[in-house]
């Protein structure tokens, strides 16, 4: 009795912590986007997965900067915002970004 009892409560407390980490993601995820600072010249890049993302953004960045391509990432130039709005301190990052800034 005192092993099922046991079993309950530690699947509980998984329930429980489980909840409570997508309360926070999405708090997270709100917050975000409440410091995250949209501008009229942002361009977003929407692709289908395993389409040329990567490419895509390759291409708009050299188009936007004279075929220069200063950067050791794609990543640092073009942000994921499905990435980044796990941290609300990267709105802080994605604000100072000169433009026209791409996603």
């Amino acid at each position: 009795m005192l092993i099922k009892l046991s079993i309950f409560y530690l699947s509980l407390l998984k329930s429980i912590s489980h909840l409570i980490n997508r309360h926070i993601e999405r708090l997270n995820q709100w917050l975000f986007f409440k410091l995250f600072e949209p501008r009229d010249s942002d361009i977003y890049i929407v692709t289908h997965a395993k389409s040329g993302t990567t490419l895509t953004q390759m291409l708009l960045h050299q188009l936007l900067n004279q075929g220069g391509a200063d950067f050791e990432h794609i990543y640092e130039v073009s942000p994921w915002l499905d990435d980044m709005k796990r941290n609300p301190a990267s709105a802080k990052r994605l604000n100072a970004m000169q433009g026209p800034r791409f996603f």
